[in-house]
């Protein structure tokens, strides 16, 4: 059986436009994170992606959304750390997020090294890259998006003919 995706499928996976929301300056507690993702969740926003990040003993929660939903998690992110007394809320639209799919009998870490071999012989900033066993995301400029799935997928297809 051929690992690929199937046409319908494929088309899901195409790259989207994301925005990257960032809060600055947030105290080493869950409490504020959770408020956030909480007003979201009552909006009903799906977040593509979140990370937490130390430094200088105040944490920095960036969020991956959709970018037609950036202006309205920038208002309840705002809203939330003003009560804390943290931020500032900035936002960056300018990334395309890229999904690429594990084929079966290959594992996400050889899909992730081959990934970033491909950034860095393309010089490409990748803004995150997370994985789980079946997809791994790439969160790159836009410029970037469109060549580095089409080199994955050309990658993919030489390895099943050597196989």
């Amino acid at each position: 059986m051929e690992n690929r995706i199937e046409p319908a499928a494929a088309e899901r996976r195409a790259a989207h436009a994301v925005s990257i929301v960032t809060i600055d300056r947030m105290p080493r507690q869950p409490t504020l994170a959770a408020q956030v993702v909480r007003a979201l969740a009552d909006r009903g926003i799906s977040i593509d992606g979140l990370v937490g990040g130390w430094r200088n003993q105040r944490e920095q929660l960036v969020i991956t959304v959709p970018v037609e939903e950036a202006a309205l998690v920038v208002e309840l992110a705002g809203t939330i750390a003003a009560r804390f007394g943290v931020g500032p809320v900035t936002v960056d639209s300018s990334w395309t997020e890229l999904v690429i799919d594990v084929p079966r009998g290959r594992s996400s870490s050889a899909i992730v090294a081959e990934l970033y071999e491909q950034l860095a012989e393309r010089n490409v900033e990748a803004r995150a890259v997370t994985a789980t066993s079946n997809e791994v995301l790439c969160v790159v400029r836009p410029e970037a998006g469109d060549e580095l799935r089409r080199s994955m997928t050309l990658r993919e297809t030489k390895r099943r003919a050597r196989s």
